[in-house]
């Protein structure tokens, strides 16, 4: 009898979110920003009536926005978020509590954002600050995003999204190599001063008052030899002249 295999296969079926289809952090901002004033209309809640954005209100909305995050994202434990001491301030927000908080400097500089690692949010604010920086490297993004935010295993997703950087990788791609090919037979053997020649031409040169010229440019293959020949047009005749002159002296 033949036996039967019988395989379960379940499939988790994952939704995306909804800034997933934005690539920018600046837009994710705006549009929960509208998100929002819609909502706090439905509710009947002192919203904004302005036709634009304000600032206060775009900073009001990115901090709901990683207050939300946040709470997908990490478990607070005893005020502890793997081994980083954290504070959850008046909106929400999980920062991180640095060694400098007794320092004299701006609140987001000694208490940083907390954000998680390997984000699409948290991916689009790296983005957003390499092209904002011109396109800076890993340490430079690392030092600027740290003057606001906390991302756990910063320098690796820095680096991450700056690989991905088409600009970037157009700059710092290596240039193709070729192996160096043998000089052809008349450039290697024993031969007279010219007897291998190649000529050019090269102005035209500005006389006074009112003239020009032009140099034949002879030069010897073999043993790099030059010579110069002037012309006073580029007709025929005076171009064998300019030949006829250079095997003479030779």
């Amino acid at each position: 009898m033949k036996k039967k295999i019988t395989v379960d296969l379940s499939v988790k079926i994952v939704k995306p979110e909804w800034f997933e289809r934005l690539s920018n952090f600046s837009k994710i901002v705006r549009v929960f920003c509208w998100m929002m004033r819609f909502v706090n209309k439905l509710r009947k809640k002192p919203s904004y009536d302005t036709k634009t954005l304000t600032v206060e209100e775009k900073a009001k909305a990115e901090i709901i926005l990683w207050s939300i995050e946040q709470k997908k994202h990490f478990h607070e434990k005893e005020n502890s978020v793997h081994g980083l001491q954290v504070v959850r301030g008046d909106d929400e927000v999980l920062r991180v509590k640095t060694r400098i908080i007794e320092r004299d400097d701006d609140l987001s500089f000694l208490y940083p954002i907390l954000l998680p690692s390997k984000h699409y949010i948290t991916e689009c604010l790296i983005r957003e600050y390499h092209l904002k920086y011109c396109h800076a490297g890993v340490q430079i993004l690392a030092a600027k995003l740290r003057l606001r935010y906390w991302i756990f295993s910063s320098k690796r997703n820095i680096r991450s999204c700056v690989s991905r950087c088409v600009v970037c990788k157009r700059f710092t791609a290596k240039a193709l190599t070729t192996p160096p090919i043998q000089l052809p037979l008349d450039r290697v053997r024993e031969s007279a001063i010219f007897e291998i020649t190649g000529i050019d031409l090269c102005g035209p040169l500005l006389l006074k008052p009112r003239g020009k010229a032009w140099i034949v440019l002879f030069t010897c293959a073999v043993y790099r030899e030059i010579h110069l020949e002037p012309l006073t047009s580029l007709s025929t005749e005076s171009s064998i002249n300019g030949v006829h002159g250079q095997c003479y002296k030779l």
